[in-house]
């Protein structure tokens, strides 16, 4: 069962993947999807008129009916991201995230890098101030690796906002041509 599960989560981070190309290629960029291993980035974007580029994380999550929806971003400890450097190391690019509900049109969040790397530490607070551990201390729990990233009812002001795509604070934006 595990097995299909994992393929399933594969095709629909693909299916992400695709969905942002498309979108962005609408919308007059040119956007080429970078080999699934490659852990910057999953697209290259570049402006055609201004010949920016810049790379871009992609997060795909299908809702389940009812699931308070969490996009992944890194596997770290609670203390690495609160109290170290987890994240400015680890995230390096703008990231969209796409809820890709079952038989509906994708939606787009598209947040800056530095928003991500707030966003992250938010959930991390809001997941330590919302759980108990019945058999763990904070401390203990601040030790320990999982997966981290910010809540869908965070992103909603980042709902198709595709002009943060080149805004400051995405990450490595660089100048191609010329």
């Amino acid at each position: 069962m595990r097995k299909a599960s994992s393929a399933r989560n594969q095709l629909i981070g693909m299916a992400g993947v695709y969905y942002v190309a498309a979108e962005l290629c609408r919308r007059g960029y040119i956007a080429l999807p970078t080999s699934r291993n490659l852990r910057a980035f999953d697209l290259i974007v570049m402006d055609q008129e201004t010949g920016r580029s810049v790379g871009v994380e992609v997060k795909t999550r299908e809702p389940r009916k009812g699931e308070k929806v969490q996009f992944k971003v890194i596997q770290a400890t609670g203390e690495s991201i609160l109290y170290g450097d987890a994240l400015e190391k680890r995230i390096k690019s703008c990231y969209v995230f796409v809820c890709l509900p079952p038989e509906e049109q994708p939606t787009f969040y598209i947040v800056p890098r530095d928003d991500v790397i707030r966003l992250v530490k938010e959930s991390v607070e809001y997941y330590f101030g919302t759980r108990k551990h019945p058999r763990k201390t904070r401390e203990q729990i601040l030790k320990s690796r999982y997966p981290v990233g910010p809540y869908l009812e965070l992103l909603e002001k980042y709902k198709d906002k595709w002009e943060l795509l080149f805004a400051r604070g995405t990450g490595k934006e660089e100048s191609v041509g010329e």
